[in-house]
C-alpha cells in the first residue's frame, strides 16, 4: 500500500461528505425541495399522476416523479440550470463508462463488482456522494498484484460495455436534452440498469461465437470506449460555449459553469436556480474524483505524469469541457497498467530463466563431484586404505 493512501481515502470521504451538506441539504434550504414536494408528493401533488404506472407503490412513484421534475426544471431551455445541467450529464459518460469497465477487469472486488448499485445509488442520492465513493472503492482494490497482473478486460466485455454506455447511457441522454418531457424524464432515470443488461446480454453472446480457448484482448476496445464517452462531454461543452460566447461577461459565466458557491441559494429560490447550484457541486465533486483517480492510479504505478502536464489536464477542462479530460487520464492509465503488465511478465520470464540456469549449474556441479570422486578411487589412486596396507608390510619385512 502506498504511503500516501490514506491521505487519498480522506480527501475522498470529505469529498462524499461535502457533497451530502453541499447537495442534499442546500436543495432543501433554499426551496428547491418545496417546489419538487409540491409537484409530486404534497397533495394534491398534480404532477404525480403523470408518472404513476400500474402497482408501482405510490412512494416510488412520487419518488420517480422528484427526480424527473427536478430534471425538467433543470433543463428549461437557454437558461443557468439548463448549461449546468447540459454541460453534467453530457461528462457523465466518461465516470460511467470507468466504473462498468473496472467491473469486467479480471476478478473484482465486490466493492467493483457491481456497478449498477453504484449507479442507482448516485441516481437517488447524487453523484458528488456516491459516484465519489466508487471512484475510491476503485483506487483501493486496483493496486493489488493480481488485479494488476491478471486484469486484462476481455473483449466481450469490453465491447459489451461499449455498447451499454452507447446504447443505455448516451442515446437517452441526447434524446432527453433535445426532446425534455416527463415520458423520457422518467424513462432515463434507471438508465444503470440499462447498461448492465445490454453489457449482460452482449458479453454472453460474443462468447457464444467466439472460439473455445480463445483469449481475445478487450485493449483498444477499452481505450475506444474512453474515446466514445468523451465525444457528449465534447459536444455538451461546445454548445453550452455556443450559448454563452456572445454574452459581455463570457469568461465570468464559463468559470460559473465550474466553479460552485459555497453560500446557498436564498430561500423561495426557483427550481431551475436551485438545480443550477446543485448541478455546479455535483459536477465539482464528481468530476473532480473522477480525474484524480486515474492520474493516482497512474502515479501508483510508477506511470504518472509530470507535473506541467497535470497542470496541462486541469487547464484542458474550460477549453474542452471535463469530459474529454477525464477521458484522456484514464485511457493514460489504462495505457500505464499495460506496460506495467508486460514488465511484470518480462520480469517473470527473466527470474525463470535465471532459475534454470541455477539449477542447471548445480546439476553440473554435481556431476563434476561425482566424476572427481570415481577417478579418485581407481587403481592409481593413495587411498588412505592402501598406506595402512603398505605401513604394515613394511613392518613384516
Amino acid at each position: 500500500m502506498s504511503p500516501y493512501q490514506p491521505y487519498i481515502v480522506a480527501l475522498y470521504v470529505a469529498a462524499a461528505l461535502a457533497g451530502i451538506y453541499f447537495i442534499r441539504v442546500h436543495i432543501v434550504l433554499n426551496g428547491g425541495g418545496d417546489h419538487l414536494a409540491n409537484l409530486c408528493i404534497l397533495s394534491p401533488a398534480t404532477r404525480a399522476s403523470i408518472y404513476a404506472v400500474q402497482y408501482l407503490p405510490a412512494g416510488l412513484t412520487g419518488f420517480l416523479c422528484t427526480l424527473s421534475e427536478f430534471f425538467l426544471g433543470a433543463l428549461e431551455p437557454n437558461t443557468p440550470g439548463w448549461r449546468t445541467a447540459v454541460e453534467c450529464i453530457g461528462a457523465l459518460a466518461v465516470p460511467i463508462a470507468a466504473g462498468w469497465l473496472e467491473a469486467s477487469r479480471g476478478k473484482p472486488s465486490l466493492w467493483v463488482a457491481l456497478p449498477v448499485l453504484w449507479g442507482l445509488g448516485y441516481q437517488a442520492v447524487g453523484g458528488g456522494v456516491v459516484l465519489v465513493l466508487q471512484l475510491l472503492a476503485i483506487i483501493l482494490t486496483s493496486d493489488a498484484p493480481s488485479r494488476i497482473r491478471h486484469g486484462q478486460i476481455a473483449r466481450a466485455d469490453a465491447e459489451g460495455a461499449l455498447l451499454g454506455v452507447l446504447l443505455g447511457y448516451i442515446a437517452p441522454t441526447v434524446y432527453l436534452v433535445l426532446r425534455p418531457g416527463p415520458v423520457i424524464s422518467a424513462a432515463w432515470q434507471p438508465f444503470p440498469v440499462y447498461v448492465s443488461l445490454i453489457q449482460l446480454l452482449y458479453s454472453q453472446l460474443r462468447r457464444l461465437v467466439t472460439p473455445k480457448g480463445a483469449k481475445l484482448d478487450g485493449y483498444w476496445t477499452t481505450q475506444a470506449t474512453y474515446v466514445i464517452s468523451a465525444l457528449p462531454g465534447l459536444a455538451a461543452h461546445l454548445r453550452v460555449v455556443a450559448n454563452i460566447i456572445n454574452s459581455t461577461n463570457f469568461i465570468k459565466q464559463l468559470q460559473a459553469l465550474f466553479i460552485p458557491s459555497i453560500i446557498n441559494l436564498p430561500p423561495g429560490s426557483s427550481l431551475n436556480a436551485a438545480a443550477a447550484h446543485l448541478f455546479k457541486w455535483d459536477s465539482a465533486l464528481m468530476y473532480g474524483a473522477a480525474l484524480a483517480a486515474p492520474l493516482w492510479l497512474s502515479f501508483d504505478l510508477g506511470k504518472g505524469l509530470e507535473p506541467p502536464m497535470m497542470i496541462a489536464f486541469v487547464q484542458a477542462v474550460p477549453a474542452f469541457g471535463p469530459g474529454p479530460v477525464m477521458a484522456a487520464a484514464w485511457i493514460w492509465r489504462e495505457k500505464g497498467l499495460r506496460e506495467t503488465r508486460k514488465e511484470l511478465e518480462l520480469k517473470e520470464l527473466t527470474e525463470k530463466a535465471l532459475e534454470g540456469q541455477e539449477k542447471e549449474g548445480t546439476k553440473a556441479i554435481k556431476a563434476s563431484t561425482s566424476a572427481s570422486a570415481v577417478e579418485g578411487s581407481g587403481s592409481g589412486s593413495d587411498t588412505p586404505l592402501r598406506r595402512s596396507k603398505r605401513n604394515r608390510s613394511k613392518r613384516v619385512d
